[in-house]
């Protein structure tokens, strides 16, 4: 095993997080923009799952057989809420299990494969963050905060 346990539970909750903030999207908030023109929901969310096939890639190639939130070729952001949640849990799993399977760091820039999963960690919630910015000034509601923070203190079922 390549990471501790430590780490690993850090890495489920962090998904229980986007898994909670999933839950709480809607197909008309995906398209909810942060200010000053920056991404919409649906972006942040295909931006988030692309940074981490890309690192991911430079652990194991088998990655690489991941599927995309975004179509590079025609610019095309998934807007499917059930496709999204799919394709982020699929991402998040191989991840962790190409992480734990692992005996060094491949190529990746960071310093260990915990580092890696660490990054992504912080790079989620920066994202979940400006989404929550994208959703609050564009007047939508914001998930429960109770229900969004209990994943991170062992509550969430």
């Amino acid at each position: 095993m390549a990471i501790t346990q430590t780490v690993k539970e850090a890495w489920e909750a962090n998904d229980k997080v986007n898994k909670v903030l999933l839950e709480h999207l809607t197909p008309d908030m995906l398209n909810a923009q942060t200010p000053g023109g920056g991404y919409t929901v649906a972006q942040h969310l295909a931006h988030m799952t692309r940074t981490k096939k890309y690192f991911g890639m430079k652990l194991s190639e088998t990655l690489k057989a991941l599927p995309d939130l975004h179509d590079t070729t025609t610019d095309r952001v998934e807007t499917n809420l059930a496709q999204i949640k799919d394709v982020m849990r699929q991402t998040s799993q191989r991840i962790l299990e190409v992480s734990e399977a692992t005996d060094g760091k491949g190529d990746l820039p960071q310093l260990s494969t915990e580092g890696f999963l660490i990054h992504m960690m912080i790079h989620d919630g920066h994202h979940r963050g400006q989404i929550l910015l994208a959703l609050k000034t564009a007047g939508h509601p914001l998930p429960d905060e109770d229900l969004f923070w209990q994943p991170l203190n062992n509550e969430y079922e």
